[in-house]
């Protein structure tokens, strides 16, 4: 508009002078009219302040723009982040410094080069996506993508772009290119020491577990059972004082005590074992397993031990950690499962352990068992599988039986000193 004004005022001025000329070109043979000539002269002069200001307005307004321009240039060339000015294809147009050295090129290099050509494969899929994204929305767009160094060296990095206009009123992309390698590394070593920290807990929780398991199995071997032990022989020295005559009264009541000494000195034995499962220091997890596989095995029920993939033993911490938790599943088929057969298969896949149980029994709907509170036993197993920075997934359907799948970490116990 203000355009259309201008032009206005110059055209007029321009009729102006054409009049005065054809007027000075008839004052040969007219007398010229003083009036008419001064008023010409005031229009004139008029015309020419105001072409004085309107000069003054559009000086003070280019050197205002290249002010503007010159900040810009200023701001863009040493902005402590990388900017690229991009057209709608991606192709880089202008580079300033950071960008430069976040790449590994000079500025001159990275003219006319497509910007995708500095980022991963992979990252190069983002980008398109994003450089799309950029021009057909005003607002800011982000996304994280790798770049490539010149060296080979890559950086992980955030991009920021939106339009901007140039000279020619032409859509570009003015992309801003955030460094986030100090920060990522800051918060890979944060959750590092997290999970350091965590693990510190879990050991010393498990190695308290294992000491009171030791303590008390050690008390029942070596008091409770011990006194059993006493007291059975006490009766077999009470059997032979007896008279002839008495001994056919008395015996059958001797018989019966006896027994139960012997059962509650077994079972002592077995409490005992199971607290402290000293076959696994002594024969390794396989051994320890395969026992209690053939010690719960029965016309009713067979427990199958698949056990493959381990060229060396295991810490042994981790060994007994794994045979608590196959205890604790067997013991759920005893109790629940009605299973005719059962299978416990253990592998090793690089770094990682796998952990199967599965039966055949009646099976149960997972999420409605949990819901309801029932599945105590496996909420028990799965709180031990956490504390081994593990997995666990339950797959059941009523009538189909129970799957349970574990995922262990190889380095999820360190090796632990037991007193």
């Amino acid at each position: 508009m203000r355009e259309l004004d201008e032009e206005s005022k110059f055209a007029q001025l321009r009729m102006l002078a054409e009049k005065m000329l054809h007027e000075q070109d008839n004052s040969i043979t007219k007398q010229p009219d003083n009036d008419h000539i001064k008023q010409l002269i005031h229009e004139l002069h008029v015309h020419q302040i105001e072409l004085e200001i309107q000069n003054e307005e559009l000086m003070r307004s280019r050197m205002e723009a290249e002010q503007s321009r010159n900040e810009y240039a200023l701001l863009y060339e040493s902005a402590p982040i990388g900017y690229f000015t991009l057209d709608q294809y991606g192709i880089i147009l202008k580079a300033n410094h950071m960008g430069s050295l976040l790449s590994g090129r000079r500025l001159s290099s990275l003219i006319r080069k497509p910007f995708r050509s500095l980022l991963t494969f992979d990252s190069g899929k983002t980008f398109y996506t994003f450089i799309q994204q950029v021009f057909e929305n005003t607002e800011k767009q982000f996304c994280e993508v790798d770049l490539i160094h010149k060296t080979g060296k890559v950086s992980e990095v955030r991009l920021e772009g939106w339009q901007i206009k140039d000279t020619n009123d032409s859509i570009q992309c003015l992309l801003g290119v955030i460094d986030l390698t100090e920060r990522k590394s800051m918060e890979r070593e944060t959750m590092q020491l997290k999970l350091t920290q965590q693990q510190e807990i879990m050991n010393a929780i498990l190695n308290a577990q294992e000491q009171e398991r030791i303590r008390i199995g050690e008390s029942l071997h070596n008091g409770l059972a011990q006194v059993l032990y006493a007291a059975k022989l006490n009766l077999q020295v009470l059997h032979s004082l007896l008279e002839e005559s008495q001994q056919k009264e008395v015996a059958k009541a001797l018989h019966t005590v006896d027994n139960f000494l012997v059962e509650g000195i077994e079972l002592t034995r077995s409490i005992s074992h199971d607290l402290v499962p000293t076959v696994i220091k002594d024969f390794g997890l396989e051994y320890a397993l395969n026992a209690v596989c053939s010690k719960v095995s029965s016309s009713d029920l067979t427990v199958t031990l698949d056990y493959r993939g381990f060229n060396q033993r295991l810490e042994q911490n981790l060994e007994i950690a794994i045979f608590r938790i196959v205890q604790e599943l067997i013991n759920n088929i005893l109790k629940h499962s009605r299973a005719r057969m059962a299978l416990v298969k253990i592998t090793r896949n690089g770094t990682d352990i796998f952990i199967q149980v599965k039966d055949n029994g009646i099976g149960f709907e997972v999420e409605r068992e949990m819901a309801m509170g029932k599945g105590i036993g496996l909420s028990s197993i799965q709180n031990r599988v956490a504390l081994l920075n593990g997995t666990m997934n339950v797959y059941s359907q009523p009538n189909q039986g129970v799957q349970i799948t574990i995922l262990l970490p190889e380095k999820s116990v360190k090796k632990v000193t037991t007193p």
